[in-house]
């Protein structure tokens, strides 16, 4: 199948895009089928699928509707069947996380109008961070030893996004965090709260559906206890 006419680039481009759009759709479905059932507050489900592709080169600055439709094309490829049937009832399904009845298609309109937070950036900066760890030169003596390993780890990371970011705000959503680490979702929360509690972070602003709370990270918060 050829690209639609919403797809912007040639051929090689475009098997590539088939195959980001195959693993952002893995992803989607596997995390929030671990979503389903807990006490998380609302989840669209195709947040994971949107927040992989919004910055995509071929779909960033396209309307939510033509973005669908690329993606629909690009559905009826990888899964070989019929593409708005998969995408809006296989891929997405009709219920949030919280098992609330949601018409998929507009729920992926609403949720690419809304999603701001790019994984990109995190998956940069636990790169970075293992390539060149920073946790020596930050958070003192009252973090060493092995069981402070991967809460130094995971102030180092926000402290490389934090960096990129300037003197924006940075997102620390815990799933794509977790699955980066390979922890669990709860182990992050701990790390985010106690960062906050030690000073490292401060939250300016909470989340909100489609988009993660925002924080400011401090290198040298004034004072460490443990």
């Amino acid at each position: 199948m050829n690209p639609p006419s919403t797809f912007r680039g040639g051929p090689e481009e475009w098997q590539r895009f088939l195959e980001t759009v195959r693993s952002a759709t893995e992803v989607n479905e596997r995390i929030f089928r671990r979503l389903q059932g807990t006490r998380r507050k609302w989840r669209s489900p195709c947040f994971e699928l949107v927040r992989r592709l919004r910055w995509e080169p071929a779909l960033r600055d396209l309307t939510a509707e033509d973005a669908a439709e690329t993606v629909e094309a690009a559905l009826g490829v990888t899964l070989g069947q019929d593409k708005e049937k998969y995408l809006w009832e296989h891929v997405i399904g009709h219920s949030d996380t919280e098992g609330n009845q949601v018409d998929p298609f507009f729920d992926f309109l609403d949720c690419w109008e809304k999603v701001r937070e790019a994984p990109s950036a995190l998956v940069e900066a636990v790169a970075e961070v293992r390539a060149t760890p920073r946790g020596e030169t930050y958070y003192g003596q009252s973090l060493k030893g092995l069981r402070w390993e991967g809460f130094r780890e995971f102030l180092s990371i926000a402290h490389s996004l934090q960096d990129r970011a300037g003197t924006g705000t940075i997102f620390l959503a815990v799933e794509p965090f977790a699955e980066l680490l390979s922890v669990s979702s709860q182990q992050i929360s701990k790390y985010r709260q106690r960062a906050e509690r030690y000073g490292y972070l401060r939250k300016v602003a909470d989340a909100r559906p489609g988009r993660a709370a925002e924080f400011r990270f401090h290198p040298n918060p004034a004072k460490t206890r443990r």
